[in-house]
């Protein structure tokens, strides 16, 4: 999100001087998620607000949303950060899941997506219709 005041900069920076009123800090600001996005915008991670400040200071980021919390200092306050981006595009290496019934289990968390019923995984099928062989019914 680009916020420009009216001398024209950009305030898309995570510090800035404390000027009236806003939102109290909040302890646990710095362990809220943060969306992080790849240069081309793609959404590739969630990691705390402690580390996305850290990489916004670092220069390695930039914010584009924040969540109206502050991190306190002496004479500054630094907006705790909703989503960030990063400045260089970073490979993330496809990660592939084998296709197995524990990993299409673990994926739908144990719900049937026949009926949208919580079940234990025995009682689960890879179609999540019950067979009429074991005791399903036969009609829809």
């Amino acid at each position: 999100m680009h916020r420009h005041n009216s001398g024209g900069e950009d305030h898309r920076h995570s510090v800035t001087a404390v000027f009236g009123f806003h939102r109290e800090s909040d302890p646990q600001a710095l362990h809220a998620p943060v969306l992080v996005l790849n240069a081309s915008y793609e959404p590739i991670n969630i990691c705390a607000a402690r580390r996305a400040i850290v990489l916004v200071l670092k220069g390695v980021a930039m914010t584009e949303e924040e969540d109206g919390h502050f991190l306190h200092a002496a004479r500054l306050a630094i907006r705790v950060p909703s989503v960030i981006h990063l400045l260089e595009y970073r490979r993330i290496p496809h990660q592939t899941r084998a296709l197995s019934r524990k990993n299409i289990l673990l994926r739908d968390r144990n719900t049937c997506q026949y009926c949208g019923e919580l079940l234990s995984s025995s009682e689960l099928t890879l179609d999540h219709v019950v067979p009429r062989s074991r005791g399903g019914a036969s009609t829809w």
